[in-house]
């Protein structure tokens, strides 16, 4: 299903994006299983979502496309010893470049394919087996104040100078326990907003 939606140019926003946060926690076996789709009969679902703005950015992340992994270290559990709990971070960067000049456009996360907890602010790891319980992710700017997702408030300004170019920002991922952490995997995926004023 395609989406395309108008927005009103005095205050354009575009879903444009994604980041995928993955990571392992010790003491957990990796496992996956490759399905043989040529003799099953396997469904794939692919979605197609888009909006058309007036003006639009291209996003670029750690110097490459516009979507990508970023893999955050592996930890012990014994690291996350309680709900509040931070550790093993991991910093990135997200470009604006081909902007409107001379305008001023909030970076906003949101949860696309991956819930987010709206007490924390946090994304919230995949569940069922193999998965770390009470992990999520958390999001920082790089001055270390908390990105929390789906608000606007806390979004990232990017100014856009008269002579365009490339404006980059820092972020901080990290883990977070909202309680007694699991060993196991943790992958969030986060997708990204632009508002253009």
């Amino acid at each position: 299903m395609h989406h395309i939606r108008l927005m009103h140019p005095g205050f354009n926003k575009i879903l444009y994006s994604a980041l995928i946060f993955v990571a392992i926690l010790l003491f957990s076996p990796a496992s996956s299983v490759a399905r043989d789709c040529t003799n099953l009969g396997c469904n794939t679902s692919v979605f197609f979502t888009g909006v058309y703005a007036e003006e639009t950015c291209e996003i670029v992340i750690n110097g490459g496309i516009n979507i990508d992994v970023i893999q955050l270290p592996i930890i012990s559990t014994q690291t996350l010893r309680g709900a509040g709990s931070e550790a093993g971070s991991k910093t990135f960067t997200i470009g604006l470049k081909k902007c409107p000049i001379n305008r001023n456009i909030q970076l906003k996360f949101v949860s696309n394919l991956s819930q987010a907890d709206n007490t924390t602010g946090n994304l919230l790891n995949n569940t069922g087996v193999g998965y770390s319980r009470n992990t999520q992710i958390r999001l920082r700017k790089k001055n270390g104040s908390q990105i929390k997702i789906d608000d606007l408030t806390s979004a990232q300004n990017y100014y856009i100078p008269l002579s365009g170019g490339v404006v980059t920002h820092d972020y901080i991922a990290n883990y977070y326990s909202s309680g007694l952490a699991t060993s196991g995997q943790v992958r969030a995926t986060a997708g990204i907003e632009l508002f253009y004023k």
